[in-house]
């Protein structure tokens, strides 16, 4: 982009490449990292790298899940007739 240092233009292209962020939104987001504290800052960059290193598919249902199996699969009381591909089956 034109008119900003080579790291924040680069940052801008990087957040646009999120779905329904374009350009003007992806500026928006650098320019409130760069004025938010950089605890804040330090804390969003941490969280972005723990989600993206410790969250997974479930290897039943395929939710979202920091283990080998969400908490709804985990849980005893869960019916396991309601799973997605028990419908399938049925078909």
């Amino acid at each position: 982009m034109k008119g900003y240092s080579p790291n924040i233009s680069n940052l801008i292209q990087a957040f646009a490449k999120f779905p329904g962020i374009g350009p003007r939104s992806a500026e928006r987001m650098v320019f409130y990292l760069l004025k938010c504290p950089t605890p804040e800052a330090r804390r969003m960059a941490e969280l972005i790298m723990r989600v993206k290193e410790q969250t997974f598919f479930c290897e039943q249902c395929f939710n979202l899940s920091e283990g080998r199996t969400c908490h709804v699969c985990q849980d005893d009381a869960r019916n396991r007739n309601k799973f997605w591909w028990s419908k399938i089956r049925k078909m």
